[in-house]
């Protein structure tokens, strides 16, 4: 004898839990509905979803975050009488800038690093990009030129490595001016510009008097 148990929505689950959103930005939530086995049912059915604040939320799921900054405010999706129910904050981006805004490096030291870092950890993954607007030095003396910084989630820092090239050249010191551009979830904080001096390592040339030729009266 074979016994069909029907199944019946017993829990709602609902992701991602916690969210954390910019000032008119959205969050994706998706709504699973699970029977008494916990076994998500193969026809999902219709979800009724409601925002407490902050913001709107469609009917599959988007909430597009208002203008103020705030929460934590709860999104609730409800199947019948079974409901679950999630978290999302509308929060000001963190602040990118360099770490500071000037450096020195000198010829043959090996890669040179600068330093990029938040105010604070940012829940969403940032990225900015990176580029030469002055200086002195010329393209074969270092790289890169260009370039982009990542940083992922809950993290503060990341670092622009910086091959500085060991010419035989005696010359004057030279600079390499990097700025930040094109933030993504983050906007740019006042030193958003870095100057690399670059020092040389290579010796005046000089000529010395052969002691077997000279007379005293000779100098060198």
């Amino acid at each position: 004898m074979t016994v069909v148990v029907n199944a019946t929505v017993t829990s709602v689950v609902l992701s991602p839990a916690t969210a954390q959103v910019l000032p008119g930005g959205t969050v994706a939530f998706i709504a699973v509905a699970q029977d008494q086995f916990g076994i998500p049912l193969t026809t999902q059915p219709s979800v009724a979803w409601t925002a407490s604040g902050g913001g709107a939320i469609s009917a599959t799921g988007l909430f597009t975050a208002g203008t103020i900054v705030g929460g934590p405010h709860s999104i609730k999706a409800s199947i019948g009488a079974k409901f679950s129910t999630a978290q999302v904050t509308i929060s000001d981006p963190s602040v990118v800038q360099f770490s500071k805004t000037n450096s020195t490096t000198r010829e043959g030291d090996g890669p040179h690093t600068v330093g990029v870092m938040l105010d604070r950890a940012s829940l969403l993954p940032v990225t900015v990009n990176f580029r030469r607007t002055a200086g002195t030095a010329g393209a074969n003396d270092y790289s890169p030129g260009t370039g982009t910084i990542s940083i992922p989630a809950g993290q503060l820092s990341a670092m622009i490595s910086v091959a500085v090239a060991n010419d035989q050249l005696v010359e004057n010191s030279e600079t390499i001016e990097y700025s930040l551009e094109a933030p993504v979830n983050v906007t740019l904080g006042s030193k958003n510009r870095h100057v690399v001096t670059i020092l040389d390592n290579d010796l005046n040339p000089y000529v010395m008097a052969d002691p077997a030729t000279t007379t005293g009266l000779d100098t060198y």
